[in-house]
């Protein structure tokens, strides 16, 4: 018997819908779960590349998810290489954070030391001053005294001793 067109049409169009709905089951699956970090998964995108493979390419209501399909693998790579650039990026700012904190750290050392030597050479300089006070008070105190000696010296040199004085009498 002799099949007429339109039970090829039927025939065709019922293959069609088999692939169509296995095609739907199929991407079902390998998209559940998807988001922004599953998708830079390189595991997730292989699996998305494996399923692209296996979609035929001739049944045209395949062929619109399989571009789909293509489109979201292409995304999946530029996330895969973005995340790999901040990752890089990432790590290369955690080293100079460190570094900068380092270097933070032994300029608050050297800070502080610094901020303790100023306060003993403050200290230092009032323990001077105050032995110069005080060394200047010995030392006016020592010339008043000087001066009263001079001044008691040079009245026994005006005065005749006693000895001379009993001499002259």
């Amino acid at each position: 018997m002799v099949k007429s067109t339109s039970e090829d049409e039927l025939g065709m169009d019922f293959i069609e819908k088999a692939f169509q709905e296995a095609t739907i089951k199929v991407l079902m699956g390998a998209t559940e779960g998807l988001n922004t970090d599953t998708l830079r998964d390189p595991q997730c995108c292989a699996r998305l590349e494996d399923v692209s493979a296996q979609l035929p390419s001739l049944v045209p209501g395949v062929v619109k998810a399989k571009e789909l399909l293509l489109q979201l693998i292409s995304i999946s790579q530029q996330l895969q290489l973005a995340h790999a650039e901040f990752e890089s990026y990432s790590a290369q700012k955690r080293k100079e954070l460190d570094e900068a904190q380092r270097e933070l750290a032994i300029h608050e050392a050297t800070s502080e030391n610094q901020k303790k030597e100023e306060i003993l050479v403050h200290e230092k300089c009032e323990a001077n001053e105050k032995l110069i006070a005080s060394l200047t008070t010995q030392l006016n105190e020592a010339i008043a005294v000087s001066k009263i000696l001079q001044e008691e010296k040079a009245q026994f040199s005006h005065k005749p001793s006693e000895h001379e004085a009993n001499g002259k009498k």
